[in-house]
């Protein structure tokens, strides 16, 4: 179906005009975040991800977009951390809960 097909590079595109009309746009910068992951720009992603955190330090699925790159990349204490940020604004996510266990798995044991 052609309504389907994800146009990630236009997405970009409105993302940063939403971000030029309203410059504390959290979710715009998640999305933005969201679609530069998409397209293979992590870097671009972290630093999307991350002013949506600046803006707004409860928003609990820009933590978990953040805690996935950084799952991707093995970091697992930087995972868990955002995971349990999350967990604070959003309890009850089943995904942030079930990857904050595995991120906690990970991370060498204290004896």
């Amino acid at each position: 179906m052609a309504g389907d097909r994800k146009d990630w590079p236009e997405a970009t595109k409105h993302f940063h005009e939403a971000i030029a009309v309203t410059p504390d746009y959290d979710l715009a910068y998640n999305g933005l975040g969201q679609a530069l992951a998409s397209n293979g720009d992590v870097k671009g992603a972290r630093s999307a991800f991350e002013k949506a955190i600046q803006l707004n330090d409860n928003f609990a699925a820009a933590y978990r977009n953040l805690a996935k790159l950084s799952l991707s990349e093995h970091k697992f204490d930087e995972m868990d951390d955002l995971l349990t940020r999350s967990l604070s604004a959003d309890p009850l996510n089943a995904w942030a809960l079930a990857y904050a266990a595995y991120a906690e798995l990970q991370l060498p044991q204290i004896r």
